[in-house]
């Protein structure tokens, strides 16, 4: 009888080790590749949302926007955070469905709150009057300082803008916000977790 390894090399046991239930002549890393496979699944199962990105992303740069939009919503509605800024973004745009500063707030937000780096730049513009929006510069401010501190210029421009519009009072609240949201994980593009310890 054969088997094949980790490495994908053919190793030969011997029927007796089968019926003893022994190690076979040629041992076996069972530990590397039951981990690799541990891995894989695990990777699969973490965002099984992220299986229809493609598709949708492939919708809206084809120009069907309506039904990229559709793909979005029910990947956003499943909690994944690209499709939901993707999502915010058509909403505000107004690109191919009705303008819902509303609904795209709510989306940008949800992404934001997920630790998605681009939303969290986006939602900080919004409230600095981006899209037609109300300008609210104190969730300007706490929205583009996470970004800032990653090391963002444009965040941190906006961020200064943000401050000049404010109360002492209101820039140590919305400090005291931005730290407060310190803990969110950080998400860029690539759906890394670069803040895996929560």
């Amino acid at each position: 009888m054969c088997t094949i390894d980790e490495n994908g090399q053919k190793m030969r046991m011997e029927a007796s080790h089968l019926l003893n239930f022994t190690r076979p002549t040629r041992s076996i890393d069972a530990g590397a590749s039951i981990a690799s496979i541990f891995l894989v699944v695990t990777a699969l199962l973490a965002n099984p949302a992220q299986a229809g990105m493609p598709e949708a992303t492939s919708a809206l740069r084809s120009g069907n926007v309506a039904e990229a939009a559709t793909q979005f919503h029910a990947l956003a509605e499943a909690g994944q955070p690209e499709a939901q800024f993707e999502l915010a973004k058509i909403l505000a745009d107004a690109i191919g469905a009705p303008k819902d500063l509303p609904q795209s707030e709510q989306w940008m937000r949800r992404a934001a709150e997920q630790g998605y780096r681009p939303a969290q730049a986006a939602l900080g513009q919004m409230y600095a009057g981006a899209y037609g929006m109300t300008p609210n510069p104190k969730l300007s401010y706490v929205w583009l300082s996470l970004v800032a501190a990653n090391g963002d210029a444009a965040a941190r421009n906006g961020r200064d803008q943000a401050i000049r519009r404010l109360s002492r009072d209101d820039v140590r609240a919305a400090q005291d916000q931005a730290v407060g949201l310190i803990k969110l994980p950080i998400l860029d593009r690539d759906h890394t977790n670069a803040d895996a310890d929560d």
